[in-house]
């Protein structure tokens, strides 16, 4: 135990010498103003109650300007006895008033992935979601006819939830069912209309039949479909006098998506082409995108294009146009390493990052022996990574005009004894991106954000998480055959979905990225590190047994920089849930107009009550089903961002406290350049407030203070890792240090 102490601290110090972050790195939780609340006490059904793209949360516009301002829920649940059913929800913005119910109460079949959007003019909420068609009775197969129905409640009337729903009504699109096509999975969206008067609503659908390729070695099972079905209709005030069957749709596909469902390859069988695509609209323009994974070994032969692995596609112009077919622009990359040599990305060995919880202790025993401290380490001969099969996520288009897509790689390596191959590497590892494309400016430029683990060096070099301190050996490792048979003996800073089981993370892996409001953006996921470390031994973290975390990173400046991600461990732990999806609201908040120091994000998640997966079919791994909850959580900025620059080299104000390692006292300098007040506040490794030591007003010059280990309530704090932020005169600035008893 002594050697594993040493070794943590050890590794500590190298990382108090890193290069630092920035001061805003640590989410810093000011209060739970709406904690959890169920919206539905069962459901049997326990797989993604919100859909996979969209949002089942939507804020109101002008929040100030609505005397009975709340936030808009939808959901999926299934009752005992029950067929799966959609339900809506509102709730004030304290949460202190909710009410649900069902969508509507005809008897259709296997309702669900419902989203909704407001209208930007009168926030009236506009519901929308799948289901069997009326006339097929309940046993279905994969040729089943789904419909989409759809709703709306005319608010701005009557300023008060629910009371004017339009009759249910069926979106009347000619190729929602046409041939192999069953479009399903609607995601709704408003944006500007180009009439005056108007705006625009669209329903994205996914295609959830077969393409005409087929799969690697087989000769009849074909790929999944990725082409996309767009409708759209123009609303306004006299809209909302009528029933929801009035509408006039119109459809549109893109013809990039079009060309891959299509494509019979020569070599069919063996060359395949997948997209994984969600959308965006502008909320001030005419932009309507998709983007995400693109998985082909073959780009030219069915779109024209260079070999890519993402794709964004930009229509600038509403959709309009006279065809059902319409062109997008297309931007497109190779982000994974495995396809170019030299590799498109690169792993520097001059580069340094920090993993997102310098968290040691779980590699201390496995089966009763030392599992790093013995044996030589493992030496790298290739690190690589490869796009991670991303489903569920959203897109946003900031005030700038800039899309913004979530991306999540499998990070693996090969060693001195591994024939180079694509199916010859080491994986099960993850990190998560933010890709951001300017539409306006430059879209052939993209910047990628690392956030997890957290790194804000070159946007061409993204840190590797089996080589996190890029000495070229992976990082805490026993031996290969270990890696090769047990698969967990790494120290794995990243695994973002709510379960280790492999089989299903397809399904279970998900980034929710809200949209731009004045600056305020987020994502959120889960992630199960140390549940899963746990699963596989259970004498360490015995405080996470069946307990995955939700995990937030925050923004302040639309999406140019983000903070590390921290765990929402007050919803997590104090309140014994085990959270299995998390679905944020569409955008943050300044719940006090006057103080942008604080935003508000409201989420649903839901809360299951045995940690597994759904497997698909109707029954859930763990059978006893879940709940639907919602919450809120204030965060703190403390500075707002700004662009990196890589020429610009912040002043330091603040040294490292010494001596470092301490115990039980340490001592810790800093600058005020200018006469005025200065704050320093101790956090540990969550972000959670520890201690203020120093608040007060100082001349200019250099001033010391002490810390002695104890929190506000002058307890001793435990051994491990804290962080000590300075704010002075407008500039804020964070380091390490770390307690050793």
């Amino acid at each position: 135990m002594k050697r594993l102490i040493i070794l943590f601290v050890l590794l500590a110090l190298m990382v108090s010498l890193l290069p630092q972050q920035h001061s805003d790195d640590i989410v810093i939780f000011e209060q739970m103003p709406v904690t959890p609340t169920t919206l539905i006490p069962y459901s049997a059904y326990d797989y993604s109650h919100g859909a996979y793209d969209g949002y089942p949360l939507r804020i109101p516009f002008n929040i100030a300007d609505q005397p009975n301002a709340g936030i808009y829920m939808t959901y999926m649940g299934q009752p005992t006895g029950w067929q799966r059913r959609q339900y809506w929800a509102w709730a004030n913005m304290e949460g202190g008033q909710f009410t649900t119910e069902l969508l509507t109460h005809y008897a259709q079949h296997r309702e669900g992935f419902g989203t909704l959007a407001l209208d930007p003019r009168t926030n009236n909420p506009f519901y929308a979601w799948h289901n069997i068609a009326y006339h097929i009775p309940p046993q279905h197969n994969d040729n089943t006819p789904l419909d989409t129905s759809f709703l709306w409640d005319v608010y701005h009337e009557y300023k008060s939830p629910g009371l004017a729903m339009t009759q249910l009504a069926t979106l009347s699109a000619n190729h929602l069912n046409h041939e192999n096509e069953r479009f399903i999975w609607p995601v709704v969206y408003f944006g500007p209309s180009p009439y005056a008067g108007n705006s625009r609503v669209y329903v994205f659908h996914s295609n959830s039949g077969r393409s005409k390729q087929l799969q690697k070695g087989s000769t009849s099972d074909y790929i999944p479909a990725s082409n996309v079905l767009i409708t759209y209709a123009d609303v306004n005030l006299d809209t909302y006098g009528g029933q929801a069957d009035e509408l006039v749709w119109v459809e549109r596909k893109a013809e990039y998506l079009e060309q891959m469902f299509n494509w019979v390859p020569e070599n069919n069988g063996e060359d395949v082409a997948r997209a994984l695509f969600s959308y965006a609209v502008s909320p001030h323009s005419g932009h309507v995108v998709l983007g995400g994974e693109v998985y082909t070994n073959n780009t030219e032969e069915w779109s024209g294009l260079p070999l890519h692995d993402h794709a964004v596609l930009v229509h600038s112009n509403y959709l309009e146009g006279n065809d059902l077919v319409i062109p997008f622009e297309v931007y497109h990359r190779i982000l994974e390493n495995v396809h170019t040599d030299p590799p498109n990305l690169l792993f520097n060995p001059d580069d340094r990052a920090t993993a997102s919880g310098d968290v040691l202790e779980w590699v201390e025993m496995w089966e009763g022996e030392d599992i790093f401290l013995e044996t030589p380490p493992v030496k790298i001969t290739q690190l690589g990574m490869v796009t991670a099969g991303l489903s569920k996520r959203n897109l946003a288009i900031d005030r700038w005009g800039r899309v913004h897509v979530p991306i999540m790689f499998n990070m693996m390596w090969t060693d001195e004894s591994t024939e180079v191959g694509y199916y010859s590497w080491y994986r099960y590892g993850f990190s998560v991106h933010v890709l951001r494309v300017d539409l306006v400016e430059n879209p052939d430029t993209w910047h990628i954000s690392h956030i997890d683990p957290h790194h804000t060096f070159s946007n061409d070099h993204i840190p590797h998480i089996w080589d996190l301190d890029s000495d070229g050996y992976v990082d805490f490792v026993d031996d290969v055959d270990t890696l090769r048979n047990r698969g967990w003996l790494f120290y794995k800073p990243v695994l973002p979905m709510f379960h280790p089981e492999t089989d299903e993370m397809f399904h279970t892996m998900h980034l929710r990225l809200t949209q731009d409001n004045d600056g305020l953006m987020a994502m959120m996921w889960m992630d199960c590190k140390f549940a899963g470390m746990h699963d596989q031994n259970d004498t360490v973290f015995p405080e996470y047994k069946e307990v995955p975390e939700i995990m937030i990173a925050v923004s302040n400046d639309s999406g140019s920089t983000w903070s590390k991600p921290s765990s929402i461990s007050t919803l997590t732990h104090n309140l014994g849930t085990i959270p299995a999806y998390v679905f944020p609201a569409d955008k943050m908040f300044y719940p006090d107009p006057m103080n942008n120091n604080v935003g508000r994000l409201f989420f649903m998640y839901t809360d299951d009550l045995s940690w597994g997966t759904f497997s698909g079919g109707e029954t859930p791994i763990g059978v006893e089903g879940a709940l639907v909850k919602f919450a809120a959580v204030d965060i703190q900025f403390t500075r707002n961002n700004e662009v990196d620059d890589p020429k610009l080299k912040p002043v330091s104000h603040l040294s490292q406290n010494y001596p470092n390692p301490f115990n039980p006292t340490t001592s810790i300098r800093f600058n005020v350049p200018v006469a005025g007040n200065a704050k320093i506040d101790i956090y540990n490794v969550k972000g959670q407030h520890i201690k203020t030591l120093v608040d007060d007003n100082f001349t200019a010059g250099s001033h010391t203070t002490v810390w002695n280990g104890e929190d506000s309530n002058n307890r001793a704090t435990a051994s491990g890792v804290y962080f000590y932020r300075l704010q002075t005169n407008g500039l804020t600035e964070t380091k390490r240090m770390v307690l050793m008893k």
